[in-house]
């Protein structure tokens, strides 16, 4: 299994998915790389889903920095036989 690493991690630390989820008192929990307690969730299948939801968001974010910092720029076709002027030629 490949770890993706963030620009913004500060330790080699890797989980397996595995690893990230954890029973306690009879309900399911996840960690994250930060080491925040997820949950509870009443079953292991939906701290997984979860786990999803939250990898989905975090990425979102990071994406919305890097356009926000300008280190990611939005790229239009231009179509051909439009010049600079936008006009058709």
């Amino acid at each position: 299994m490949s770890h993706a690493t963030r620009r913004t991690d500060t330790s080699l630390q890797h989980f397996e998915q595995n690893d990230r989820f954890y029973l306690e008192s009879g309900l399911w929990y996840f960690r994250t790389r930060e080491d925040q307690c997820i949950g509870p969730f009443r079953y292991r299948s939906e701290a997984e889903t979860m786990l999803a939801h939250f990898k989905t968001r975090v990425l979102e974010n990071e994406q919305r920095r890097q356009m926000a910092a300008g280190g990611g720029k939005l790229h239009f076709r231009v179509p051909a036989g439009i010049g600079a002027s936008g006009q058709m030629s």
